[in-house]
């Protein structure tokens, strides 16, 4: 599911969340860990193993879970740098001199299965309080991103500006998931920096 372009939305019933600039990734968990895919569906499992490596059954993520985020690489400040995961980006099985010089993680801000169950149906909010009952923040390279329910949306957007982040995506409550379309219910604003 891909964001439109577009005002922060100022209207109830939406959800705030950190753009952040990567390379955007679905996570299937098995026994073996999690294997990525591209939005073109090519399979990036070996070009990132500090993400992939990740124990699942220790984990207790199981198998058939599905996940949907972006891959970044934090630069000294914390915020995602683009030409940093660069150098990572198209190699099949990078060294691990550039795993250590260039870690990535993987901010997770969707879960489309769980438990066997397809959760494309459901609610954001609802898939949301899934994704947060996971625990995946303590799971190595895996992050989740604050969302923010009640909170405004140019709040967000002034704060996430003062950071120096890349913008916002607003993610309407109801809204569900809908596999490879571009959709009005999740708006993202890009923040223009001058350097």
């Amino acid at each position: 599911m891909l964001a439109t372009a577009g005002p922060v939305p100022e209207s109830r019933g939406w959800a705030f969340e950190v753009k952040f600039h990567g390379v955007r990734a679905i996570a299937y968990s098995s026994p073996d860990g999690l294997r990525l895919f591209s939005r073109n569906d090519r399979d990036i499992t070996s070009s990132y193993p500090d993400v992939t490596a990740t124990d699942t059954d220790a984990a207790g993520l199981g198998e058939g879970l599905v996940l949907d985020g972006e891959l970044v690489t934090l630069d000294e400040r914390g915020r995602p740098d683009f030409g940093l995961l660069q150098h990572r980006m198209h190699l099949a099985h990078p060294a691990a001199e550039l795993l250590g010089q260039t870690p990535v993680q993987y901010i997770v801000f969707d879960v489309l299965r769980h438990n066997g169950d397809s959760l494309l149906a459901v609610p954001y909010r609802e898939r949301r309080e899934v994704l947060a009952g996971l625990g995946l923040d303590a799971r190595g390279a895996l992050r989740v991103p604050a969302n923010f329910v009640d909170t405004p949306g140019s709040v967000v957007m002034d704060a996430v500006a003062a950071q120096g982040l890349e913008g916002v995506v607003a993610k309407q409550l109801d809204s569900v998931y809908v596999p490879g379309k571009r959709v009005r219910s999740w708006i993202k604003t890009a923040i223009r920096h001058i350097l």
